[in-house]
């Protein structure tokens, strides 16, 4: 197991899971769920959780949208593609957050879980606004993806709406 916190980037396969969730997420259709600002987050953003944390106790991840298995594929031909493992899919969610006219507004640096887990985010618009992961600053762009582990934040998008698929999984 590699437990390194090696940062991967790369471009996404644009495989035909990786079109449909995309076509699902930026359409109109798409439901989309306000999360006021929060400690770890200082902005509003929309969130759509796919499958939910398993954070308290022995609970499992929860299956919470029809658009869970697709996302999951997704999730598995990406790291495929790259050679990481996944073992268990501990989280899945589409967030998007918007430009504000503030600058310099960044979450607070976190962790997802407060156990072992790998990040992979996958972002499925342009709008500028890096994600850092300790010392890497990551400049996003259109299908493209970055998995990492540890301590993290991101910016705010420099224009437009940032949409990205987050997911936490054990390798």
């Amino acid at each position: 197991m590699d437990r390194s916190n090696r940062v991967v980037t790369g471009l996404v396969n644009k495989s035909t899971a990786y079109t449909s969730l995309k076509e699902h997420i930026l359409g109109v259709d798409f439901p989309w769920y306000f999360m006021e600002p929060q400690p770890d987050s200082p902005f509003p953003l929309y969130c759509h959780t796919l499958i939910d944390r398993p954070e308290f106790g022995l609970r499992l991840p929860e299956i919470k949208s029809q658009f869970a298995e697709l996302a999951h594929d997704v999730v598995l031909e990406t790291c495929e593609f790259n050679n990481v493992k996944v073992n268990c899919i501990y989280r899945i969610a589409i967030n998007a957050t918007e430009h504000m006219s503030k600058s310099g507004v960044v979450s607070t640096t976190h962790v997802d879980h407060e156990f072992y887990h790998r990040n992979l985010l996958i972002y499925f618009t342009n709008a500028g606004g890096a994600t850092v992961v300790e010392d890497y600053r990551h400049e996003p762009e259109v299908d493209t993806f970055l998995l990492f582990s540890g301590h993290h934040y991101h910016e705010l998008p420099e224009y437009g709406r940032r949409v990205v698929l987050v997911a936490t999984f054990l390798d």
